[in-house]
């Protein structure tokens, strides 16, 4: 009969709830998500939808990271998305947000936005791949039902609500209007190319605990042990569910396995070592994290190996 330790189950039973303000940004990227993949279901012509990608800043080190990157034929989109509630204004530049009577500054997202398109659009360059200027488009989508904008951002071309994305992506991504005899235009955009390239750039690790938070950064060690001897390789995972025995009974008869998903697709099942861990660089900080494996439900990692990873650069 198997046994799990009774001191592995009572640690692997501590909840760490998500945090309310990953929950906003989350559901408004999902939001976004789900609409803009509605709408390029139905374009005509190959199109694509990048989430989460990450870009190397054009002249500092670090990266952007770009909410949502829709390719398609005739226009390639940068969005930036927010979840923000409230009443949003801008004058002479400065961003503001009065929520609840009170008034808070906030940083011009078109500005970043902007610079998150100079960026990708030079990444490219590098790799001999040149989409014209008049086919970029950088802008912002605004998620929450409850946000409302006065004039001089309920009129900007830039600043699009969640109820905008269909008409707009239509407006900016349709091909234009032909009669039935000509030839349909393959649009100016290299999608393949461009495909080819953008499938080189990273995401996020993300790691899922018990409880449901999810945490977002860089594995930096992958220190996962299966029985009876051996470990597991990162560039062996793209993902992988922890399955935990976390009740007194269950662990009279199940031992801690991690089910793995590979890169190409196939699955493999693996006894693990319920003392192995994780080492997380949390997203946009340097701070560290360092995760038992036996808090963790799910990973899914966002690239394959530190060559993978060097060839985004």
């Amino acid at each position: 009969m198997l046994r799990t330790p009774l001191s592995l189950i009572k640690r692997s039973q501590e909840l760490f709830l998500p945090d309310s303000r990953d929950q906003a940004g989350t559901l408004g990227e999902k939001l976004a998500l789900a609409e803009v993949e509605r709408v390029i279901d139905n374009l005509s012509g190959m199109a694509r939808v990048y989430r989460s990608i990450r870009i190397p800043k054009s002249q500092h080190l670090g990266k952007f990271e770009i909410d949502l990157l829709v390719v398609t034929e005739e226009a390639v989109l940068v969005l930036e998305v927010k979840h923000w509630s409230g009443r949003l204004r801008c004058k002479r530049g400065q961003w503001e947000q009065e929520r609840n009577g009170e008034r808070k500054p906030l940083q011009d997202p078109l500005i970043l936005n902007q610079e998150k398109r100079q960026a990708i659009d030079q990444w490219l360059a590098t790799r001999g791949i040149k989409v014209p200027s008049q086919l970029w488009f950088a802008g912002l989508v605004l998620t929450h039902p409850h946000v409302r904008l006065e004039t001089d951002l309920s009129n900007h071309p830039h600043v699009w609500l969640l109820s905008q994305v269909r008409s707009e992506i239509m407006k900016l991504c349709a091909p234009p209007k032909r009669v039935w005899w000509h030839l349909r235009s393959k649009g100016s955009v290299p999608v393949q190319d461009l495909v080819e390239a953008l499938d080189l750039l990273p995401t996020w690790d993300r790691l899922r605990l018990h409880g449901g938070r999810v945490v977002r950064g860089d594995l930096e060690a992958f220190v996962i042990r299966i029985k009876p001897t051996g470990h597991i390789l990162r560039a062996a995972v793209a993902s992988a569910h922890i399955l935990m025995p976390r009740s007194r009974f269950l662990g009279l008869f199940f031992a801690p396995s991690i089910l793995i998903k590979d890169w190409d697709g196939r699955t493999r099942l693996d006894r693990v070592d319920a003392e192995s861990f994780l080492r997380l660089r949390l997203a946009g900080t340097k701070d560290i994290l360092e995760v038992p494996l036996l808090h963790v439900r799910s990973l899914t990692l966002g690239w394959k190996d530190e060559s993978y990873y060097r060839r985004s650069h």
